[in-house]
């Protein structure tokens, strides 16, 4: 053994050591409610677990308590920055990123004002838990920043810098912070600016990573479907060993003094747009608590004050209102974006007004009762789920105290309208006068001061071991040949019904609807997904929507409901006992006529005519021109093709709008699914229960479900867009089924490698290797009514490399037609593939959702288990193939957009 074997060996065994030396605090919580319990290693490291007995994912989260407020002085962005490079390189993980995908997890880092997480999110095993917390522990002690990759990694920052940008709502609130917090590092941008994040070296960013990546200014996160006894252990031997260094003193100004209670700001974007922001207290003071309830109650929904004063009467497009809080401070925002000829002193103006009304005269008692409605909602999804247990915890934790969420929930659910009103009149009054005070002299009147947990909050669990909570799965998991081979289906007429028997601790039903909208219009395609969730929204506030809702209300089941391009996919639990009358009620729903509901029809035409009021972006645009019933031309503006859009769609009516509802449940394109403990339920009870379900033609003739809709001209076309932050790149290739004998699986393959994860050849290349591209992605749909498919890559790019960028794009395309992918990339990326549709099946809503995708679309059980073993069966040459039928140069569009006239101009004066 060679001298560099035996010390690397001693090192190992001394970290061991080491380790466990460092672990007798983990036999002992800290403090545990409602299933999370927190302990401490010796090295100062927290540890939260929450156990969900069967959930089928995992959470594990480590979160720093550094973020932009710790940005050295003139080095704004390097939080952010480091954040990025984190998912580069270690000393073990020579490819961070790529080892996420390949072990199939979902994984992102979040930047905010007091922390910066990192998390993954995968199937529950043991395997995959001991291998996210290595790599954690690994990524906190042994990160290596190499000089080159830094460069390139300042220019992927620099693109998402400039997408961030775009958005007027991120525009106005940093704008407001500034104005309240001047000298405070609150008032800075997280995500820092250009010249600070190129200056950033690669010392000082080393340094940065030292001074803060430490186990006492960590907490580690662990939620979902794992053994508390083996994670512990697990955390001891990965992280026990890592040294704490002393905490150097923070570099960054700190002083709230003098600084103004509250903003009003307003900004020339298009259209104009305006922001008020009021100070109200640390996120764990008392004030902070009380006042954050009155944000949501202005603009929580199209009932709320704001949007009856403000987008009622046609003043302002768009509203928000919504609270932050920090460990030093928290404010109220309220913003606005003016309607079609309404300036930004007039939307001043109005906003002031409306935030100054009496709220005696605003709020009521149903204000109230939604808010609490929807709070509760969110605080019952963010226990249900492991994925969220962790993002719900995250702003308390770094605040200071994790426990406050819990506390903070509750005093949301014993709200009344009388307290919430003192607290709106209290935080609302006067808030002009507000701006010009010092935040001694108005909050010191509210006294908010720091609080320690609220002594009502129960500190343990009995046996002071985690208590985790239990998720509605079928037991055992089952694999999707099971699940075909046992479940029932039915192709009478109506809708096409499964019905699968998967017994469940819970004693409940999951059901899903899937349906096939078959007469979309092409003039509305381009927008179809927006439009259809409206619609499904919409009829859920029907009577016949609100019976459904109720139902499942009362039973304290749950519902998810989306829609995309093709249809809608509706999802809900309810008990055993209820399901027929569950069903009874889907079937009221989908009677639904919006021809009878004027209001409706008035509020769905305002939604589609809507974009003229928004101010036109390079991903709008692009997706506009490339949708668009007018030719492509080479050179085109955002104004041309915006202009052309909207005239298409005020062109359509009440009646187009029904004939789309009408197609979407149609029951020939409707797939509806019963899955759980069914009690012997079988399909013959689940059709009399949809005896009502409405056997419907449509209003006028049917949309051209092919290519028809794409824009014909120029293979590429360039979009000014006048003010966009960012370019976009957006490439499209639509085919009818009878263009290619590919099959769907070689096809979903190649997409996969092409650009279907973060570690897909277009990504690693035009990101992470040349750094030229921000995000970019590809994605490949097969339209279930029509055949045939789409398939498309989609780019933001830095406006001024547009010329670099295209080529690249270019370049990278043709360089996998001529090389196409080895066999091993292959055999990676089936694997892969069958993981993630495996990973739909792990709860009982999932499997429904599935089975009603199958059955809307028509396609049998066998034709699913034959595309499966044609998935497993395939070699390189086919995957290739496919690739370059979906990378056809005679056949893919290009569209970019983005304000490449300024850019060209900034260039031009750059080298005078």
């Amino acid at each position: 053994m060679t001298i560099a074997k035996l010390f690397a060996t001693a090192f190992v065994c001394f970290k061991a050591a080491a380790a466990i030396a460092g672990c007798d605090a983990l036999q002992t919580p800290v403090a545990a409610i409602n299933g999370v319990t927190e302990y401490r290693l010796e090295n100062g490291l927290q540890v939260i677990l929450y156990p969900a007995s069967d959930d089928p994912r995992t959470t594990v989260n480590v979160v720093y308590h550094v973020g932009s407020k710790d940005d050295p002085r003139m080095g704004s962005g390097t939080a952010h920055l480091l954040e990025h490079m984190m998912f580069r390189r270690t000393e073990t993980h020579p490819q961070v990123g790529r080892e996420l995908v390949m072990h199939d997890m979902q994984y992102n880092g979040i930047t905010w004002v007091d922390g910066t997480s990192y998390f993954e999110n995968f199937r529950s095993n043991e395997d995959n838990l001991k291998w996210a917390i290595g790599l954690e522990a690994d990524r906190m002690h042994s990160l290596v920043i190499d000089a080159a990759t830094l460069e390139v990694e300042k220019r992927v920052v620099i693109n998402e810098l400039q997408a961030v940008r775009q958005d007027p709502v991120f525009l106005v609130l940093t704008k407001a912070r500034k104005a309240i917090y001047p000298n405070h590092p609150y008032g800075n941008s997280s995500v820092g600016s250009d010249q600070d994040v190129l200056a950033v070296s690669k010392e000082a960013l080393e340094a940065f990573y030292r001074a803060h990546y430490r186990p006492a200014s960590a907490t580690l996160i662990v939620a979902g479907g794992f053994d508390a006894a083996s994670a512990l252990k697990s955390i001891c031997e990965n992280f026990g060993g890592i040294h704490d260094p002393k905490e150097i003193e923070r570099e960054s100004d700190n002083d709230l003094r003098g600084a103004p209670v509250a903003a009003v700001v307003t900004m020339e974007t298009s259209p104009p747009s305006a922001g008020v922001i009021v100070r109200i207290g640390p996120r764990l003071s008392n004030s902070y608590q009380v006042a954050s309830l009155v944000a949501p109650l202005y603009a929580l929904d199209e009932q709320s004050p704001l949007q009856r004063i403000l987008v009622g009467k046609r003043i302002a497009s768009s509203v928000k209102a919504f609270a932050d809080g920090f460990k030093d401070d928290g404010y109220i925002f309220f913003f606005a974006q003016a309607n079609e000829g309404v300036s930004a002193e007039e939307l001043k103006t109005h906003l002031l007004s409306a935030i100054g009304t009496s709220p005696d005269q605003l709020i009521s008692t149903d204000d109230v009762r939604r808010l609490k409605v929807a709070r509760d909602e969110l605080f019952k999804g963010s226990l249900e789920h492991a994925s969220t247990v962790d993002l719900a915890l995250l702003d308390w934790l770094v605040a200071g105290d994790w426990r406050q969420y819990f506390s903070y929930e509750r005093a949301i659910r014993e709200s009344e309208l009388s307290s919430l009103l003192i607290a709106a009149r209290t935080t609302l009054g006067d808030v002009e006068a507000k701006s010009a005070n010092t935040v001694a002299e108005q909050i010191a009147s509210q006294a908010p001061g720091t609080t320690q947990p609220s002594k009502a909050i129960a500190l343990g669990t009995g046996d002071g071991q985690p208590k985790g909570r239990t998720v509605t799965r079928a037991k055992p998991a089952l694999e999707l040949p099971v699940i075909l081979k046992r479940a029932r289906y039915s192709k009478d007429s109506g809708p096409n019904i499964a019905v699968l028997d998967a017994p469940n601790d819970q004693g409940t039903v999951s059901i899903a609807v899937r349906t096939l909208c078959r007469d979309i219009p092409s003039k509305m395609r381009w927008q179809a997904s927006p439009v259809l969730q409206r619609l499904l929204l919409y009829a859920l506030e029907t009577p016949e929507g609100a019976s459904l809702k109720s139902l499942i209300d009362a039973s304290h089941g749950r519902m998810r409901f989306s829609a995309d391009d093709q249809g809608v996919l509706l999802a809900f639990q309810l008990p055993a006992s209820e399901v027929e009358e569950g069903l009874r009620r889907l079937a009221g729903l989908a009677a639904f006529d919006a021809l009878a509901h004027p209001r409706t029809a008035q509020m769905l035409m305002a939604r589609l005519t809507e974009v003229r009021l928004q101010r036109p972006d390079p991903r709008s645009m692009a997706i506009a021109a490339m949708h668009g019933t007018h030719p492509m031309r080479s050179a085109m503006v955002a104004d041309e093709v915006l202009s052309d859009e909207v005239e298409a769609v005020q062109k359509l009516s009440p009646l187009t709008l029904a004939t789309v509802w009408r197609g979407c449940f149609d029951s020939a394109f409707t797939g509806i699914a019963v899955v759980g403990d069914s009690k012997g339920l079988d399909t013959a009870i689940v059709r009399r229960a949809l005896a009502t379900w409405p056997e419907r033609q449509p209003l006028g003739p049917s949309a051209d479900h092919g290519a028809g809709g794409l824009a014909t001209g120029a293979a590429a076309a360039t979009i000014n867009v006048p003010g966009g932050a960012y370019g976009f790149a957006l490439v499209r290739n639509e085919f009818k089924s009878a263009e290619g004998t590919y099959s769907t699986p070689a096809l979903t393959v190649a997409n996969y490698l092409i650009g279907g994860t973060p570690a897909a050849y277009l990504p690693e290349r035009l990101r992470n290797s040349l750094g030229i591209s921000y995000s970019v992605a590809s994605f490949f749909s097969r339209d279930q009514i029509a055949g045939g498919g789409v398939f498309g890559i989609f780019a933001t790019f830095n406006n001024e490399e547009l010329s670099n960028f295209r080529g690249a794009l270019v370049s990278e395309i043709a360089g996998i037609r001529r090389k196409g992918f080895t066999t091993v990339e292959v055999r990676e990326a089936i694997q892969s593939v069958v993981r993630e549709r495996h990973a739909m099946l792990e709860n009982e809503l999932l499997i429904a959702a599935t089975l009603a995708g199958m059955s809307s679309s028509g396609i049998s059980p066998a034709e699913i288990l034959a595309e499966e073993k044609k998935l497993l069966a395939l070699n390189a040459a086919e995957v290739n193939e496919a690739a370059r039928f979906l990378l056809d140069e005679k056949k893919l569009r290009f569209v970019f957009s983005g304000d490449f006239n300024r850019a060209a101009a900034t260039a031009k004066k750059s080298s005078d």
